[in-house]
């Protein structure tokens, strides 16, 4: 046993300070109650290391058992712990229990709240809906809306909405629409050989041997042309009689010429590439 001299507390041997005041212990082999009845160290929810031996200590100790040092707030440790710990019982070996945290009653009550307005909220929407007053129908152009009145037609149910269609057997207006206003209007015919929206591959020759990937879009045509080691890209327009004038910029680099022609409706082209300098070379593809 070791003994305080200073405030004659007494501790196990290995207590080498007093955990009250710091005073070094000497031995003391009289039989009493010493502060420390286990005899095993605390639990480590229970003990402060030291930051100068690392050796555990009491949370409410205020010297290192082993070495001394002063620990800087061990009021404020023993407080963290009990904040986070309720405790029964007394000295190092009480044990320990997480302490249980409930929400208050107004919080409960507020949430209650919020959660049956919101029900009431959703219950007004299905029913508005299901009642029919929440869908709206647009009327084609071809019909008007009728509102029965039941102050002029005692017959009549109330509220009914009925589609009436007004232009049964009326006949066409000779005003002259635009492709989107009149169906009948027949779309302009491009050449067979070059289909709308696909990618068509013509081979052939110019000086050189000569691979055209095109695709048209409507009046739009674009596409590539290939010759061995060099490569167009090309945009331009195309129109019904297969005509077409396309801008070759070469690999990307800037337009190098333009490439004007003919795609007739067996599938064959025929047409020149002239260059930025003013060099002409025919060409022809199938």
């Amino acid at each position: 046993m070791m003994k305080c001299p200073q405030c004659e507390k007494v501790y196990l041997d290995k207590v080498l300070y007093c955990l009250n005041d710091g005073t070094p212990l000497i031995a003391d082999d009289d039989e009493q109650e010493t502060v420390w009845k286990q005899n095993y160290p605390p639990p480590p929810h229970l003990s402060v290391a030291c930051s100068v031996c690392g050796v555990e200590n009491q949370a409410s100790a205020k010297f290192c058992q082993r070495c001394g040092a002063v620990f800087t707030d061990p009021v404020k440790n023993f407080e963290t712990l009990q904040n986070a710990y309720s405790f029964t019982g007394t000295g190092p070996a009480f044990a320990a229990q997480p302490v249980t945290t409930s929400v208050s009653n107004t919080n409960k009550n507020l949430m209650i709240a919020i959660l049956a307005v919101l029900s009431l909220i959703l219950v007004a929407i299905i029913l508005f809906m299901a009642s029919g007053r929440g869908i709206f129908v647009k009327p084609d152009a071809d019909q008007k809306i009728q509102v029965s009145n039941t102050n002029n037609n005692s017959n009549s149910d109330n509220g009914n909405v009925e589609l009436v269609q007004t232009n049964k057997n009326k006949p066409k207006s000779n005003k002259p629409t635009s492709d989107d206003e009149d169906s009948d209007v027949i779309p302009p015919s491009y050449p067979s050989s070059l289909p709308n929206g696909k990618e068509k591959v013509f081979t052939g020759y110019s000086n050189v041997p000569l691979t055209l990937y095109l695709t048209r879009n409507g009046s739009s045509l674009t596409g590539t042309a290939k010759t061995p080691g060099d490569f167009d890209y090309l945009d331009g327009t195309i129109d019904t009689d297969g005509n077409f004038s396309l801008k070759g910029n070469n690999q990307g680099n800037g337009v190098s010429g333009f490439w004007r022609g003919r795609i007739s409706s067996n599938g064959s082209i025929k047409g020149v590439w002239t260059a930025n300098n003013g060099r002409r070379v025919s060409f022809s593809a199938n």
